[in-house]
């Protein structure tokens, strides 16, 4: 539980950061990593939970 936490304000502030790279005229070295790391994060809170069997 309190890694799905972390994850999840992990990716706001990934989130974050992306918007901020958008603003500052695209860029790229703050827009690529960020985008990287809310593709993980998306994964593993929302794809990979739905896999898990077992846990209820």
């Amino acid at each position: 539980q309190k890694v799905r936490r972390i994850r999840f304000i992990n990716m706001l502030g990934a989130i974050g950061f992306l918007i901020y790279g958008i603003l500052l005229d695209v860029n790229f070295p703050i827009i690529i990593p960020n985008a990287f790391i809310i593709c993980i994060q998306f994964y593993y809170l929302f794809i990979k939970k739905e896999q898990t069997p077992g846990k209820a």
